[in-house]
């Protein structure tokens, strides 16, 4: 326990990675639940999750739902972006 009190808060705001991982005594929380970024509904652990790209570039991606997936794949959608159009217009 010393040694997370010695640790700076600059230290602590900086060390925060941008994929939500723990560094110098941050800690993460494990939840049962997660939320499909492009629909928005609530999903149990236990549901599986897909990952789609949120450009061309694929560097980032998005978590999304088996439900969003299969709409993703009905449309033949590839980025993020355009599924988000599609699944909030309807």
């Amino acid at each position: 326990m010393e040694s997370l009190l010695s640790i700076s808060i600059t230290h602590k705001m900086y060390g925060w990675s941008k994929w939500g991982g723990a560094t110098q005594g941050l800690v993460k929380e494990e939840l049962d639940e997660w939320y499909c970024q492009v629909c928005g509904e609530k999903q149990t652990k236990t549901l599986p999750s897909y990952m789609i790209p949120m450009d061309l570039t694929q560097r980032d991606f998005a978590r999304v739902c088996s439900d969003c997936k299969a709409k993703a794949k009905v449309t033949k959608v590839v980025i993020f972006w355009d599924l988000l159009r599609i699944v909030k217009a309807v």
